[in-house]
């Protein structure tokens, strides 16, 4: 009895520290840091974020999900109070927002989503290391019908006169394609700028009730066509057709 007590002594568990360095050797085993491109942040900022593998680590998770720092604890077996830490990290450089508080077991658990603004990319989206293109861009689409789904439910989908709801499959080529998806980029910096005239408005007691407006701009290669395969003719023995 004396023996199993002192192998149980002997058998330490690992501390805080030792478990999130394995989490980080485990994270920096499959994602670079150092290729993380995320534009739009400062780069003070991404210094910050890309400092350690495990806030790279929340952040994409944040992007396919909503995560609170509880459940991320859980998933890569990290003190709590380490998750809680990096998500407030996270959270003052504006790389994730709280989207949800939910009471559970007297206290309040807050799930974040990362700003898709961190990762829409112009100049940048090149340079970003490919393990990340896609998981980022269905991310951003699955959200994006989430929206339509709930203004749908709500009946604002279509509740103004000046909602546009308009899509097209345009003929393109590697000349017209670049100019498409420059026209969409001067559009969003002026759409943009109408959140700042937004907030001047209300602050001068103008522009009446204020609301979300959903602004969303795609613009892609489209899926080739898969052409209708022909029937071969089998020949008779004569030479003619069957």
């Amino acid at each position: 009895m004396a023996e199993r007590k002192k192998k149980r002594r002997g058998k330490k568990k690992p501390t805080g520290k030792e478990r999130m360095d394995r989490a980080r050797k485990e994270i920096s085993a499959s994602i670079n840091p150092a290729q993380v491109m995320i534009p739009g942040a400062t780069s003070r900022a991404l210094a910050r974020v890309v400092a350690d593998p495990i806030r790279v680590q929340m952040l994409m998770t944040s992007t396919l999900r909503k995560v609170s720092a509880t459940e991320f604890a859980e998933e890569w077996d990290i003190p709590d109070h380490g998750a809680h830490y990096h998500f407030k990290v996270l959270r003052d450089h504006r790389f994730v927002r709280i989207i949800e508080k939910v009471r559970r077991r007297g206290a309040t658990e807050i799930y974040y989503r990362a700003v898709k603004s961190c990762f829409i990319s112009d100049a940048n989206w090149a340079a970003l290391n490919p393990m990340f293109k896609g998981p980022i861009s269905h991310a951003i689409v699955e959200e994006l019908w989430r929206v339509i789904a709930q203004a749908a439910e709500a009946d604002t989908l279509d509740a103004r006169d000046e909602s546009i709801i308009w899509w097209e499959e345009i003929p393109l080529d590697e000349i017209t394609f670049p100019k498409a998806m420059a026209m969409q980029r001067l559009l969003i910096e002026r759409m943009v700028a109408l959140g700042a005239e937004t907030a001047k408005n209300q602050a001068e007691g103008k522009g009446g009730k204020r609301f979300p407006g959903v602004l969303a701009l795609m613009g892609f290669e489209g899926a080739a066509e898969k052409k209708p395969r022909k029937r071969k003719r089998k020949s008779k023995p004569d030479g003619t057709d069957k």
